[in-house]
């Protein structure tokens, strides 16, 4: 098994991640539950996915690279390289893209997170160890290749979220929006142009906003639950509900008064 953090593969930074790593088919759950008084159980609210723990087994190998004669200062510069790529310039753990060899496609944002204590052994020249890294946010996200004859095929970057542009007049239009992930993702949509009044419906909810534009911009982000209008927070000027892109095609309906402009929707493909 091997992996990358931040685009540098295990063996880079001087050590390689073992088999039988410690990773859950699922996060632990966060229950809502009460117990109540006469009744068997537990009255059941619901539950939601807590962070994703990775428990990964490594050996610091002196040097991940030309194989350098193994040595107890090796391992100690090993151990401060990894040490360096964990933490920020202030000494605090860093937001890291976690890749692993078995799901290439797919990052987790990680952080160190916990105690890692070294077992060294043969004259301290080798370390094992086990690497606690922690995603509070649970889903992995999409990553895609570089096509550029002048940068190497297995670099690969981050996937912003998948775009679609569409030009919009009249009262009404019907659009297809696909959803490439497993999970239901709320998209960021951004509406350039005119209109007097704006509804997008998708999957039983609608988002109205209800101020004219002309030749402005509104962005609607969904996930972090804001809309602004030129740069400026309007959310008191819409009512009903962020719309939801859900795993494979939707169709979208944007209506209003006086349409003449283009949307993109920008879905940010998830997956557990």
């Amino acid at each position: 098994m091997s992996i990358t953090l931040d685009g540098i593969r295990d063996v880079d930074l001087g050590f390689r991640v073992l088999e039988g790593s410690d990773d859950a088919i699922l996060p632990e759950t966060i229950n809502r539950t009460m117990a109540i008084s006469g009744r068997q159980g537990a009255w059941y609210f619901g539950a939601d996915l807590g962070s994703r723990y990775f428990g990964l087994k490594c050996a610091f190998v002196t040097d991940g690279t030309d194989y350098a004669i193994p040595s107890a200062i090796e391992l100690q510069k090993c151990v401060r390289r990894l040490a360096t790529h964990l933490t920020d310039g202030y000494g605090k753990p860093k937001a890291i893209e976690l890749v692993l060899e078995r799901d290439p496609e797919k990052y987790y944002t990680v952080r160190y997170a916990g105690v890692s204590p070294i077992e060294r052994i043969m004259y301290s020249a080798f370390g094992m160890f086990t690497l606690p890294l922690v995603a509070y946010d649970p889903n992995a996200y999409l990553i895609e290749p570089i096509l550029d004859s002048d940068i190497i095929l297995d670099s690969d970057i981050r996937l912003n979220g998948e775009e679609y542009s569409f030009d919009v007049s009249g009262p009404s239009i019907n659009l297809n929006v696909p959803n490439v992930g497993s999970l239901i993702s709320r998209p960021t949509i951004i509406v350039n142009g005119n209109y007097t009044n704006l509804s997008i419906s998708a999957n039983g909810k609608t988002f109205n906003f209800n101020q004219a534009a002309s030749n402005k911009t509104l962005t609607i982000n969904g996930a972090a639950l804001t809309v602004k209008y030129d740069g400026v927070n309007a959310l008191s000027k819409m009512n009903g509900d962020f719309i939801e892109i859900v795993p494979g095609d939707n169709q979208v309906s944007v209506s209003g008064t006086g349409l003449n402009c283009s949307i993109t929707f920008i879905v940010d493909p998830q997956f557990l």
